[in-house]
């Protein structure tokens, strides 16, 4: 199955269901869930958050090119964004 352009696997073990995300860093890979529909859900929201700090790093890395943020207040708000996604 496919998700806002991403790979993305539901499957069955035998403790439960399992998201699978094959992010172009590898796979992610979150569970157990009761049901498959709970699996999905987890997956598609880490996509989403991933997109949204996707987006969001663009726009520090375009004010650091800038000058309007310091390499101090770029790393913070990247650390910041990164834990969003992990979240």
């Amino acid at each position: 199955m496919t998700y806002l352009g991403q790979h993305v696997e539901i499957t069955e073990q035998d403790a439960g269901w399992i998201g699978i995300w094959w992010h172009e860093g590898g796979m992610i890979q979150l569970g157990f869930f009761s049901n498959a529909p709970d699996a999905w859900q987890a997956v598609t929201e880490l996509i989403q958050r991933d997109l949204a700090v996707r987006c969001l790093l663009s726009v520090i890395d375009e004010w650091r090119e800038h000058d309007q943020i310091d390499d101090v207040e770029y790393a913070l708000g990247v650390n910041s964004l990164v834990e969003f996604v992990l979240a």
